[in-house]
């Protein structure tokens, strides 16, 4: 479970750093309504990823004493999607509809870029 929590605060800090990048590029580029999008989609995404994460850990942890466990709230995620896009095509001259499926897609990139980091970095280690 300890490498589990470092992950998920590996994963944190890069969702944040990204965060951060995203608010300064809104005030400091003509390029607002493509960057709010993005943030848009990326905090739900964002929210998606952490409700996923502390899911899976009680996931676990109940699957480890009970023996089984409920779902991973896979509905509440799909649920806060839907109603980001629901507001995507209300203020559509606000939201660019693609530019937020890429901000709802950057926390599964990140995710999958950190694993593919921490694999690489596991494997130099073994091999030497």
């Amino acid at each position: 479970m300890e490498e589990y929590n470092r992950l998920v605060e590996r994963q944190r800090k890069w969702m944040l750093y990204l965060l951060v990048f995203f608010l300064i590029a809104i005030f400091i580029t003509p390029y607002e309504r493509l960057f709010m999008s993005i943030l848009l989609g990326y905090v739900v995404g964002f929210y998606s990823l952490r409700f996923l994460q502390t899911r899976i850990k009680g996931f676990a942890e109940t699957v480890f004493t009970e023996g089984r466990a409920r779902s991973l709230g896979t509905f509440i995620r799909i649920a806060a999607i839907g109603i980001i896009v629901l507001l995507a095509a209300r203020f559509s001259e606000k939201i660019h509809i693609p530019w937020l499926a890429l901000g709802l897609g950057l926390s599964y990139i990140i995710l999958f870029t950190d694993f593919t980091i921490q694999q690489v970095i596991a494997d130099r280690k073994s091999n030497e």
